[in-house]
């Protein structure tokens, strides 16, 4: 509770006053006078006034305010916040004039911190308002509950309480590829449908079988099935079809590396981006999506599955992974993942491209190659890329200038030794990632490769 403004006004004024009557009376050495004393007996009566109406007022709480959120909150965007203000005194006859200040996460920002409106008497219905915050951290988080003001009874005070939060919820901060449920969905969609491919049974090489047949020139003698051939007394084959259910299981690095800036986002939030849209994009091309992290500080995997609620699940288990301390342990991701995951899937590992340990990892990829189609998306430095173009001028940025050239040959030389260990590698920068993976996915299902 704090005094109004009228009421400091109006003390002062009294109190001035009062000191310049009595200064003036004691350096002229008037008796006192009935204006000097109706001054300070109506000095008196105000600020005994004020202190009864501090103590009749202090615990009077009439006020219940409820927030309601979005569905989706997401990361940099602007979110409505709307609180629903009623009163719960029936002794109130006439609206009251009430201050709101909601208590926002501590990385939330908005530009209208409080709100003024009116407080209907209870039989009314309650006053809605709304305001815009804007988060900058994505992952949970908790509202602090919500302050607000009113006058006092005689409103001479500002009464404020706290409403403490009731629900102990988290709230869930989305990166901004929960756009993926917004407008820009349908021109989405319209984009895969002028690049995408048409679902089709085509018979031959795939890994699912599909019937019993004669041999005829020109079959793989690889496909005779011994035991149909001696019980028929004629060559017989086994033809096979495409996959109807291909699996595709994401191997995401959270190592220290991810954490690098690009457009002002860092690494991680750009390969979730692309990840939940590739994800998006294949659910709706019938194949299953499924992922494993690694080097996180609370490992994760999800198993495959197919449809768009796959896509929902997958959102609500990586929206708050954020990039650790640690540095990239693919051996123990590729055990953990040969565990896990016994069905044949392609494994996509989006990671940074590393030449330190290139020679090791070759070995780890080949091994996950013998069980698995892989795809290693080594994703590069748009940093030092700028840096080598942009002139030197003193010795500090001669140093930069030397440590972003070295990255970037270690990236090329990564590079190199990927394509000649065979292992199928894109190398791209991490905002055109979602466009360079889900281009590859494309060709590779109109390709019939898997």
């Amino acid at each position: 509770m704090k005094p109004r403004l009228p009421l400091i006004l109006l003390i002062a004024f009294l109190f001035v006053i009062a000191t310049i009557a009595s200064v003036w009376q004691m350096v002229e050495k008037q008796p006192i006078t009935a204006f000097h004393q109706a001054v300070w007996l109506l000095l008196v009566i105000v600020i005994w006034t004020a202190l009864a109406d501090y103590l009749l007022s202090r615990k009077k709480n009439i006020v219940k305010i409820q927030r309601i959120l979005p569905q989706n909150i997401i990361l940099g965007k602007d979110t409505q916040v709307k609180l629903i203000i009623t009163s719960t005194d029936p002794k109130q006859k006439q609206p009251l004039p009430i201050t709101v200040d909601d208590c926002l996460p501590p990385d939330w920002t908005t530009d209208t911190p409080e709100i003024t409106t009116e407080l209907l008497p209870m039989s009314h219905y309650g006053v809605e308002i709304s305001y815009t915050a804007i988060p900058l951290l994505r992952g949970e988080t908790h509202f602090g509950g919500t302050d607000y003001a009113l006058p006092s009874r005689f409103g001479l005070w500002q009464m404020i309480f706290r409403q403490p939060e009731s629900d102990d919820t988290p709230i869930k901060v989305l990166p901004d590829f929960a756009d993926i449920y917004g407008a820009d969905l349908m021109s989405f969609r319209r984009w895969l449908q002028m690049v995408g491919v048409k679902k089709n049974i085509r018979r031959g090489e795939g890994q699912d079988f599909f019937q019993l047949r004669d041999f005829i020139d020109g079959d793989n003698i690889r496909h005779i099935d011994w035991k149909a051939t001696a019980r028929n007394h004629r060559p017989i084959v086994r033809q096979f079809q495409d996959e109807k259910d291909r699996q595709i299981v994401f191997l995401l690095d959270c190592s220290y590396e991810m954490q690098a800036l690009t457009d002002g986002k860092s690494i991680l939030d750009h390969a979730l981006t692309a990840l939940l849209l590739l994800s998006y994009t294949a659910t709706h091309h019938g194949d299953a999506v499924g992922l494993m992290t690694c080097n996180a500080d609370d490992e994760r995997f999800i198993p495959p599955a197919k449809g768009v609620a796959q896509v929902s699940q997958l959102i609500n288990h990586i929206y708050d992974i954020e990039p650790t301390r640690q540095v990239f342990d693919l051996e123990n991701a590729v055990e953990r993942l040969l565990h896990q995951q016994k069905r044949r899937a392609w494994i996509i590992i989006i990671t940074t491209l590393d030449n330190d340990n290139a020679q090791d990892n070759i070995v780890l990829f080949k091994r996950l190659q013998k069980h698995f189609p892989i795809l290693t998306v080594g994703l590069r430095t748009p940093a030092a890329q700028e840096i080598i173009h942009t002139p030197t001028e003193n010795a500090e940025q001669a140093h930069t200038y030397i440590g972003a050239k070295c990255r970037l040959d270690d990236e090329l030389t990564a590079i190199k030794q990927l394509t000649a260990a065979k292992i199928p590698c894109l190398a791209t920068y991490p905002n055109q990632l979602t466009a360079e993976l889900i281009n590859h996915y494309l060709n590779r299902k109109k390709s019939g490769a898997w």
